[in-house]
C-alpha cells in the first residue's frame, strides 16, 4: 500500500461542479502525491477528454468510473474499494479542497481517524473546538458529521465495513458510530485548518424527513435506546422548524 492520499470524488450529472473540484486539487503543487477517484453515478456527460488528459499528467493516479450506483454511499464503497492508498478523503462534486500541503504533511502513521476542526461552508466559517471526549458524547445523539472533513485510514475504515449503503442521508454518522465503537482516542487525531469548502446544496439539505428518519433508525439500530426519545424529539423540532416556519418565512 502507497503512503499517498486517496482522494474520492462522487458525482452525477454536475460537471461544472466536478471541475472546480478538480481544479482545486489540480493548482496545488502536492498534486502528484494524490491519487483520485472520480466515482461518476453514470452521467450523460462525462469527463471532457482535456480536463481527464491533464488530471492523468499531474496526479499520482487518476481513476474515472462512469456506471450506475445505489446512492452516494454505495459510489463512495465502490472507489474505496479499489484504492490502494493509506489513506482516503471522500469529497462531492463542487467541493473545494484546501490546505493539501498542511494536510499531507500533518497526516502521520498512526492516525486512523483525522477530524479537521473547522470546515467552510460556502466560504463561511463553521468553528468545532471538540476534542475526542466531545466526539464520543455527541456521536450519539443526531449531531452530522461531513466526510469533506475527515480523512480516514483507508484499511481502518475497510476493517470496519465502510459505508452502509442502506442508508441515503446520513451514512456519515452511522460509519462515526461504528468507528467511535472500534478507535482509540490516541489513533483519533484533529486538525486546526479547514481542508475543504463545501457547498450547500447536499442531501442533507433537501431530504430533511429522510434525514431525520435515518438519525433515528441509527439511533436504534446502534441500542441507543436512552438517546432515542431525545434523537425524536430533535429530529421533530428540526422538520417542524424546515416545513412550517422557515417554508413560512419565505412566503
Amino acid at each position: 500500500m502507497k503512503e499517498n492520499l486517496g482522494v474520492v470524488i462522487v458525482c452525477k450529472d454536475d460537471p461544472s461542479g466536478l471541475e472546480n473540484t478538480l481544479g482545486s486539487l489540480l493548482s496545488e503543487e502536492v498534486s502528484r502525491q494524490l491519487s483520485v477517484v472520480v466515482q461518476d453515478g453514470s452521467s450523460v456527460e462525462i469527463l471532457p477528454p482535456n480536463l481527464r488528459s491533464e488530471c492523468e499528467r499531474a496526479f499520482f493516479e487518476f481513476t474515472y468510473v462512469n456506471e450506475p450506483d445505489q446512492g452516494i454511499y454505495d459510489a463512495m464503497n465502490k472507489a474505496c474499494s479499489s484504492l490502494r492508498t493509506k489513506y482516503v478523503w471522500f469529497l462531492n462534486s463542487g467541493d473545494v479542497a484546501l490546505n493539501l500541503g498542511m494536510l499531507l504533511s500533518s497526516l502521520k502513521k498512526n492516525d486512523s481517524v483525522i477530524h479537521a476542526y473547522e470546515w467552510l461552508l460556502d466560504g463561511k466559517k463553521k468553528n468545532f473546538d471538540f476534542d475526542f471526549g466531545v466526539i464520543r458524547k455527541r456521536i450519539r445523539s443526531t449531531w452530522c458529521f461531513r466526510h469533506q472533513s475527515i480523512v480516514y485510514d483507508t484499511e481502518f475504515i475497510q476493517q470496519i465495513g465502510l459505508y452502509n449503503p442502506f442508508y441515503k442521508v446520513c451514512g456519515d454518522r452511522d460509519l462515526m458510530v461504528r468507528i467511535i465503537k472500534k478507535i482509540r482516542a490516541e489513533n483519533y487525531s484533529f486538525w486546526d485548518f479547514p481542508i475543504s469548502d463545501n457547498a450547500k446544496s447536499g442531501l442533507s439539505k433537501s431530504r430533511v424527513f429522510e434525514r431525520e428518519l435515518e438519525n433515528i433508525m441509527i439511533s436504534v439500530r446502534h441500542s441507543d435506546f436512552c438517546k432515542v426519545p431525545r434523537t425524536l424529539w430533535n429530529s421533530v423540532v428540526r422538520i417542524v422548524y424546515h416545513f412550517f416556519i422557515k417554508q413560512s418565512r419565505s412566503w
